[in-house]
């Protein structure tokens, strides 16, 4: 399974996660170090001259009172009990005071170095820190005048003082609060991990999964499968999209079926016609299949008198019969003829209307009397004339659409 298969809580979740332990881990580390370099220098600059300046000072001191060679070993002594010390001369003073013994000279390159050039050295060795500092003749070294005893100049390295501290207690420290915070850090990773998954999960996956469910239920032709919208998000927005395209779906398919059926019972009337002999029984089985197609509350066919703008209703169905008493119908300019039946005949195109239009106030109340709420007429075209329109009655407002 590649990267591009799994699932969007893994690859919203784990990248997430390994970015933020990764971020943590750097952190700690360079703390660690951080915190090292800080023991580090606070030795180098705190302690290490400390133990220098006591260590200088007491060698002065032995060999301004002249019992340094009976002093030096028991005063080297008590200090291991502090400090791994080592002290050691240089060539200069052999001159004076002969050669030394083997393990009085520098032993290795960092001591070797420091007596040569006179700089002072720290270096760490393992969970050791080690200085080397350089024994130079003053004429006023903490208060003594070191050429009075050294036949050397101002300046001139006598010897060197090493002083090995070990900061494996500080070490152990550092690293046992680095561990502590790696082992905090991963806990604290596993629930942050929980967490996101648990949240990429309720607030992503769970919506897209309601949506892949719905979608396949669509498919299979169930149109009633809605998505509740849980959010104002994205996803949120998405659903309601979702919902609105499965609706309109849903209404085009009925709209479509209905419109299929409207077309079979068409042709099954027109089938029917077809063995009528009688155009009045053409006319009245017309008014009778589109009342029952349409589900109309009315219908009635009106022809045109020769010589005359009156029209004559030939056919109805419904409550056409009592709708049509004592009513007068034209197909003229005149307030008689400005309804859809005259309006269609005058016009040779179907005239739709609603009861509350402005060109419908004269047949309103017996609009209303009767339940009826839109009307549509359409013309009969002969070859040559109209001969007049077939009237239709619905009780739902705007119910003869375009489609209709």
């Amino acid at each position: 399974m590649s990267i591009r298969d799994l699932s969007i809580k893994w690859k919203v979740a784990v990248p997430i996660m390994l970015l933020t332990f990764v971020g943590i881990i750097i952190i700690i580390f360079t703390a660690t170090s951080n915190m090292k370099r800080m023991v580090i220098d606070d030795v180098s600059r705190t302690t290490l001259p400390g133990y220098r300046d006591t260590i200088l000072n007491a060698l002065t001191t032995m060999m301004i009172t002249g019992n340094i060679k009976e002093a030096k070993g028991l005063f080297l002594q008590q200090m291991k009990n502090i400090a791994d010390v080592r002290i050691m001369r240089s060539d200069t003073l052999d001159k004076d005071y002969g050669k030394g013994g083997t393990d009085e000279y520098a032993d290795d390159d960092i001591e070797k170095e420091v007596i040569k050039k006179g700089a002072e050295r720290i270096v760490i060795d393992g969970e050791y820190i080690r200085g080397v500092y350089p024994y130079i003749a003053k004429s006023n070294f903490m208060g003594k005048n070191c050429l009075s005893c050294h036949r050397v100049k101002e300046g001139d390295v006598l010897g060197a003082v090493s002083i090995k501290i070990p900061i494996t207690e500080s070490l152990s420290e550092i690293r046992f609060s680095r561990n502590l915070y790696v082992f905090n850090v991963l806990v604290i990773a596993i629930l942050s991990f929980v967490s996101i998954y648990l949240y990429v999960k309720k607030t992503f996956i769970r919506p897209l999964l309601q949506l892949r469910s719905a979608s396949q239920n669509v498919e299979s032709g169930n149109f009633d499968s809605l998505v509740e919208v849980q959010s104002r998000d994205e996803i949120g927005a998405f659903t309601q999209t979702f919902n609105r395209m499965v609706a309109s779906l849903k209404q085009n398919f009925d709209n479509l079926d209905k419109f299929n059926q409207e077309l079979l019972a068409l042709s099954k009337a027109s089938n029917a016609l077809i063995s009528i002999e009688s155009r009045e029984g053409v006319y009245n089985d017309i008014c009778k299949n589109v009342l029952k197609l349409f589900d109309l509350k009315m219908a009635w066919i009106g022809l045109i008198q020769e010589g005359s703008y009156y029209v004559k209703p030939v056919a109805h169905a419904g409550m056409a019969e009592e709708y049509l008493l004592g009513i007068n119908i034209t197909w003229d300019d005149s307030p008689t003829g400005i309804d859809p039946m005259g309006t269609a005949i005058r016009t040779l195109k179907p005239c739709f209307m609603n009861k509350d239009d402005a060109l419908f106030p004269r047949w309103r109340p017996k609009a209303e009397e009767y339940g009826c709420s839109s009307v549509l007429a359409v013309p009969l075209l002969g070859r040559k004339h109209c001969m007049g329109a077939l009237e239709l009655y619905s009780s739902t407002a705007d119910f003869f659409d375009d489609r209709k």
